[in-house]
């Protein structure tokens, strides 16, 4: 389930820091936390993930979630359970 075979070079995708898509390939791939922004977008929580962003990850944020949308399974984002659930191996 890599988004390393994702098309980042896409319009949409283009402007994702590669710490994010670093960061989020190891949530998917090894159940790592991310950090506190992307956390935040993966429990669908907007007003942390927009206090905590900085200036690169809030330019990229339609497409972090586009990607979301478009190529993560939905059981493993969406809320705050499903994100623990996730981390937790359940």
């Amino acid at each position: 389930m890599s988004i390393k075979n994702i098309d980042l070079e896409c319009e949409i995708y283009k402007n994702i820091p590669d710490y994010v898509i670093w960061s989020l390939d190891s949530y998917i791939e090894e159940r790592l936390a991310p950090g506190s922004f992307l956390m935040a977008v993966l429990e669908n929580n907007l007003f942390t993930a927009v206090s905590h962003a900085d200036p690169m990850s809030i330019k990229a944020l339609k497409g972090i979630v586009t990607l979301l949308h478009c190529h993560v399974r939905s059981d493993i984002w969406g809320n705050k359970e499903k994100v623990n659930d996730w981390l937790k191996g359940s």
